[in-house]
């Protein structure tokens, strides 16, 4: 489930998939995992590219 994370992980500001426990009202936590080095690695590689796609197209779209 993609959810905007606030700390969790080491991310701010920043809408990524992890784990989450639902409700009928939607994600009512985010399950934060042990990941070893090489996950949380990853994982933040992953949050970066997220944000330089939003990058990008925040800058198509003005120039647009």
């Amino acid at each position: 489930m993609a959810a905007y994370l606030q700390g969790e992980y080491g991310l701010d500001d920043v809408v990524i998939g992890v784990p989450c426990r639902l409700g009928c009202d939607g994600i009512e936590s985010i399950l934060e995992l042990t990941l070893t080095d090489k996950e949380r690695e990853g994982l933040h590689i992953s949050a970066r590219s997220v944000r330089q796609n939003i990058e990008r197209s925040q800058e198509i779209i003005r120039n647009f």
